[in-house]
């Protein structure tokens, strides 16, 4: 799996931390001021897979500029 749940071994357990593999690739979704506090934005994300379409074109021409 891209991600496991680590409070449980976590200095901070109340935090409900995830940890993702570093290969792991995120797709925005939203971005929004907080209202309670004007220097804080919320980013909502999705995790992506490998056959998304997107991804995949993206990681070609990644490898095309490389070689």
């Amino acid at each position: 799996t891209p991600f496991a749940m680590i409070d449980k071994h976590s200095a901070l357990p109340r935090e409900q931390e995830i940890l993702f593999t570093m290969h792991t690739v995120f797709r925005i979704l939203e971005i929004t001021q907080t209202p309670s506090n004007s220097r804080l934005w919320e980013v909502q994300l999705t995790i992506t897979d490998e056959s998304d379409p997107q991804l995949a074109g993206l990681t070609d021409c990644f490898k095309e500029e490389i070689e």
